[in-house]
């Protein structure tokens, strides 16, 4: 679906990408801003506006630079840069609405957040080591990025070489602190109105938590072997049952595609098993310290 060549659906993800690039939830640095801007107005426009001027959108041009980026420049100067970058590019003064559209998401695709469902949490909650946090989940797992300035991931910027350029790329940042893929995550489980947890086995923690991660061995079994220890990462958020709902269907849809692909090589689901299973059965209240009516789900009852 994020790639679908259905105008409508492409429309769809436009629009929204829009919103996200426009109000910040994907950060990008300032000469990726002024294309896709361009772009934008190109989507927007099409055949009515053929050549751009400088007075055409006045102070409406803050509707097409995101919000956080506008503050840096007057309006005039980022109509100034749409106007050049037109002027410089052929191509972009080719392009109708739908091709704008495309543009604009083969651009934005690459972001890291681009596809996912963001959720503010507050990780480790009723720890002394607390920290707000975005939790960003998608079909590959999930990933943490801290909101502390800086907070996101940019999208690269394109090299022009200039010292305007270099600057606005410093604002990135290396990379989330936490990745857990789909294939790694045992189960996940919340507490209503509370927290959403997600348990993987130990090594698989320490390969997703980077450098200075919170992520603990379950306390619950100190003396457990190696291959059997698992980590259970809390995450604060009233509303964990839609977190949950989100990884649940990333994880039945991970389900279909790895079956759809074991039909075509001619191997059944039980004759090979595509993600971990832990078969001890465990104390849910373990995994959350004992707080409260938990809901557990995971991969296996899909196979069910």
């Amino acid at each position: 679906m994020l790639r679908s060549p259905d105008p409508v659906v492409q429309y769809y993800h436009f629009t929204q990408g829009v919103h996200h690039v426009v109000t910040g939830l994907y950060p990008v640095p300032a000469p990726v801003a002024v294309r896709l801007a361009c772009l934008q107005f190109r989507a927007k426009f099409g055949e009515a506006c053929k050549v751009f001027r400088t007075d055409f959108l006045g102070n409406r041009v803050v509707e097409f630079v995101p919000q956080a980026l506008f503050r840096t420049r007057k309006p005039s100067a980022w109509s100034l840069a749409m106007e050049a970058l037109f002027k410089e590019d052929a191509e972009l003064r080719k392009m109708g609405e739908e091709g704008a559209r495309r543009a604009y998401l083969a651009l934005i695709e690459s972001h890291p957040l681009y596809g996912s469902t963001l959720f503010n949490v507050v990780r480790e909650p009723q720890t002394p080591n607390a920290t707000a946090a975005l939790l960003a989940v998608n079909r590959k797992g999930i990933q943490l990025y801290p909101l502390s300035p800086p907070f996101l991931p940019l999208l690269p910027a394109a090299p022009t070489g200039s010292a305007r350029d270099e600057a606005d790329v410093t604002h990135a940042v290396a990379g989330p602190d936490l990745i857990y893929a789909l294939a790694d995550m045992l189960r996940w489980g919340y507490v209503p109105s509370t927290l959403f947890y997600v348990s993987v086995k130990a090594e698989d923690a320490a390969e997703g938590a980077q450098p200075g991660s919170l992520a603990q061995q379950d306390p619950s079994r100190p003396h457990a072997p190696p291959q059997e220890q698992q980590v259970c990462v809390n995450f604060g958020n009233p509303h964990g049952s839609w977190i949950c709902d989100c990884i649940t269907l990333y994880a039945y849809g991970f389900l279909t595609e790895q079956e759809r692909h074991q039909a075509k090589d001619g191997v059944g689901m039980d004759e090979e098993r595509v993600l971990p299973l832990e078969e001890e059965e465990e104390s849910r209240a373990s995994l959350t310290n004992g707080l409260g009516d938990e809901k557990v789900r995971n991969l296996t009852e899909f196979r069910e």
